[in-house]
């Protein structure tokens, strides 16, 4: 081996421990970056093949039923390469509990051959038999029972009826049963008939031509054209949906949580490089002597840095051999996890050679480049001063060396451990930096964990009902209501009326449908939370206010626009008089609020409802399931068809669960950045002890304990530990409040409420002292274990 590589290997090996430290912080940075891009890349590439192979709907319309000729005449429309009837109703389930379930039924054609939005067999029997169903995997996980148990079903105004639950589909055209909240259930038309549903499809699902396929307005284009052919043949159009095109309903929350994971493991992998930074500087300023003898006997600039970059890649070379073969199985099983979530199916394990290869470029040039700055200060300097030794530069006394030396409080051993920490500025700068960012990092993320469920609670509590039930018609409210309010534990009730309509505008296109509800001026059951104009008063005609998400999907259109909404055949005028915040995300519908005055005068439907909103006397969990069991007893003993009744927990419940997900990345990826930290400050209390070998020795020659020496370096850890809490917490606060303005209006529409979380904030000064007394206990451990012999003949 050479003399140069043989160099190499010695300082590598020479300081185990704290060659450990750097390749540990580098190789979990680099462990960070490669499993979020190889996961990413296996998600979406894996998502997008999946769900283009189900032959995604570009658009569906839902109208009055209809039947094959129908669909053949949309299907000779320009701009239609394929067309599909459907029939989806709503049910209810109740399967394993006690509790019933909303339920949407898709009726497969008698083969289970669909051509759009194909389902496929998963488990079971296929495709369903007479009298039995089918329930999608993500929703089954949501009943309590196995496979093969018999269901109770029941349309809306029907006889329940039992059905077996004879296999499991798979439909990635469909919400994952977490997001939706709901269940998803498959049976034939013959089952339908006998559960006494209607005949006829009530869905037109659409392709567009290839050419088209991937460009919104020109859908739009096609989708109006379809609907045009069937309000011609006499059937209103009831909704209308164009989604995203070709994108899974689930994929709207990936960008916004991709990129908040890679922001943090980029952090993870910049904060490594200040732990670079630290030691090359202490090996280049232990080694001074060394590099001047090398310069006194011919060795060039460029020939000693190459040497140091080498010794700083063999870090990186190191931390890869680790960090790749780790960063794969972490993709896998980040990859697995958030498919699980999608109700995606992933391939057996996978490696991504381009991420390989990207975490290679990285693991070697990213502390090549941290170690380039120290390595051209130290040779820079004349080979005279170089030969003289690190010591060659005289030490300034400072404010601080004056203060600690005049002070009485503070015992010899804290002066010095507060002296010392102040020594190196550069390196306790950047010890400072590396910490101070992880511990920011990670109260933001907490911060923003909480700030979710904070605007998860402000949401549920501007509901000020306790249950809400949708009726399958509307009924006389005059007589509805007193069922309602003759039922226990029911303090009071309020009627409304939903509908659905579509703006108008002015080249006379219609957009995306919204879902109007009209509810009285005064009312009781709703704490609007406003983000710009204002809600009804009293006298209001001709107003509506509009939840914000009509400004991504109608930008024109703001407070103080008037607007034209079209409901069944009718085009209206209406002022928009404020915008609403909604916890749902963009893509969702449009919300409509009208005074229900106002709705009845325009559109009919005076002294009705079809939904009713119930304050109960009590709000807690078992209460609210309570009375929604009573309530549907007495209205289905008085007569009254049920479309659906759940409760303000239930709600919470399901958006909890979307949540989760965020939360638990969230946490894991402030952990990582916390420990990175963490090796850090390890990795600088290592070097410190390193650098003062001789200084421990002639303390200890002097008559120092082991015990001083060792409160020295604790105390100095503690301090920089306390100095980077206080940064980090500070830093956290603009962090976290950004974080959630972005976050929130990328995934739900609108800012979170922001919450600062000092629970956290007490766990992180916790974690960060553990992490500073193990980091400078096993440094006290090797400076009491020389011998002053070994000490003092250190070079």
């Amino acid at each position: 081996m050479s003399p140069r590589w043989n160099k190499i290997r010695r300082d590598l090996f020479h300081h185990r421990s704290r060659t450990l430290l750097v390749v540990l912080s580098i190789a979990i940075g680099v462990f960070a970056f490669g499993t979020i891009m190889a996961g990413r890349v296996k998600i979406e590439a894996e998502l997008q093949q999946s769900f283009r192979a189900t032959n995604p709907a570009s658009a569906s319309i839902t109208t009055l039923p209809f039947d094959d000729e129908l669909v053949a005449a949309v299907r000779q429309l320009p701009g239609v390469s394929a067309a599909e009837g459907k029939r989806v109703v709503a049910a209810r389930i109740k399967l394993g509990s006690d509790d019933w379930q909303d339920a949407l039924l898709h009726v497969l054609p008698d083969d289970g051959i669909t051509s759009i939005n194909i389902v496929r067999p998963w488990q079971g029997t296929w495709p369903p038999p007479k009298r039995s169903m089918l329930i999608e995997r993500s929703s089954f996980a949501r009943l309590d029972a196995p496979l093969g148990a018999t269901a109770m079903v029941t349309l809306a105004g029907e006889t329940v009826r039992p059905l077996p639950v004879v296999g499991l589909s798979h439909d990635l055209s469909l919400p994952p049963a977490p997001i939706a909240g709901q269940v998803f259930g498959y049976i034939t038309f013959d089952t339908l008939t006998w559960l006494g549903g209607p005949q006829g499809y009530n869905q037109l699902a659409i392709v567009v031509d290839e050419p088209l396929r991937y460009d919104e307005a020109q859908i739009r284009m096609v989708s109006d054209r379809v609907e045009r052919l069937v309000q011609r043949g006499g059937r209103p159009i009831l909704s209308s949906e164009v989604p995203p095109p070709l994108q899974h309903p689930a994929e709207i929350i990936l960008p916004t949580m991709f990129a908040i994971m890679t922001t943090i493991g980029t952090l993870a992998l910049l904060i490594s490089t200040f732990l670079i930074i630290n030691t090359m500087s202490a090996i280049l300023i232990q080694q001074t002597r060394q590099i001047g003898v090398m310069k006194a006997i011919g060795a060039r600039n460029d020939q000693l840095a190459l040497l140091y970059l080498a010794l700083a890649a063999a870090f990186g070379l190191l931390a890869l051999l680790l960090a790749a073969p780790l960063s794969m199985l972490g993709a896998n099983l980040f990859a697995w996890f958030i498919a699980d979530q999608m109700n995606l199916d992933l391939p057996p394990f996978l490696i991504v050679p381009e991420v390989i290869l990207i975490e290679a470029l990285v693991a070697m040039l990213v502390p090549m480049l941290a170690a380039l700055f120290p390595i051209l200060s130290v040779l820079r300097r004349p080979t005279h001063q170089a030969l003289a030794g690190a010591t060659a530069t005289p030490v300034v006394q400072g404010w601080l060396d004056r203060l600690l030396s005049r002070s009485s409080l503070l015992s010899r051993p804290a002066r010095l451990a507060l002296r010392n920490t102040f020594r190196r500025k550069g390196r306790l700068v950047r010890t400072l930096v590396a910490l101070s960012l992880g511990g920011a990092v990670f109260l933001a993320a907490m911060s923003l964990r909480e700030s979710l469920y904070t605007t998860l609670d402000a949401s549920v509590a501007s509901q000020r009902y306790d249950v809400e039930i949708q009726l399958n018609r509307s009924y006389r409210s005059d007589q509805v209501m007193p069922v309602v309010l003759g039922t226990p534990g029911v303090s009071s009730v309020e009627p409304l009326l939903r509908n659905h309509a579509f703006p108008v505008r002015s080249d006379g296109t219609t957009g995306e449908v919204m879902s109007v509800r009209a509810l009285p001026v005064t009312s009781a059951m709703l704490a609007p939370r406003m983000v710009a104009g204002r809600w009804f008063v009293p006298g209001d005609e001709r107003a509506v206010v509009l939840s914000t998400n009509i400004l991504q999907k109608e930008p024109a259109i703001n407070v103080g626009t008037m607007i034209t909404l079209k409901l069944g055949s009718r085009e209206e005028q209406w002022r928009v008089i404020g915008l609403i915040e909604e916890l749902m995300p963009p893509i969702n519908p449009v919300l409509v609020y009208m005074p229900l005055d106002a709705y009845t005068r325009t559109y009919g439907g005076f002294g009705r409802s079809d939904t009713l909103r119930v304050a109960t006397t009590q709000s807690d969990a078992a209460s609210h399931a309570a009375a929604v069991i009573k309530l549907e007893q007495h209205l289905s003993q008085a007569g009254y068809q049920l479309h659906s009744i759940h409760s303000r927990s239930d709600d919470r419940m399901l958006l909890a669960e979307r949540f989760d997900l965020i939360g638990v990345i969230l946490s894991i990826m402030a952990t990582i950045i916390s420990v990175v930290g963490g090796l850090g400050l390890a990795g600088t209390m290592s070097i410190n002890v390193i650098e003062r070998t001789r200084e421990i020795g002639i303390m200890r020659a002097i008559g120092a304990s082991d015990h001083a020496l060792a409160q020295i370096i604790v105390s100095e850890s503690l301090t920089i530990a306390l100095l980077a809490w206080l940064i980090g917490t500070l830093i956290s606060i603009p962090l976290s409040y950004a974080m959630g303005h972005v976050f929130g209006l990328n995934l739900l529409n609108s800012p979170l409420i922001w919450s600062y979380t000092i629970p956290a904030v007490l766990v992180w000064l916790i974690a960060v002292l553990v992490i500073a007394i193990i980091a400078s206990l096993l440094s006290a451990r090797t400076a009491v274990s020389l011998t002053v012999r070994e000490v003092l003949a250190y070079e």
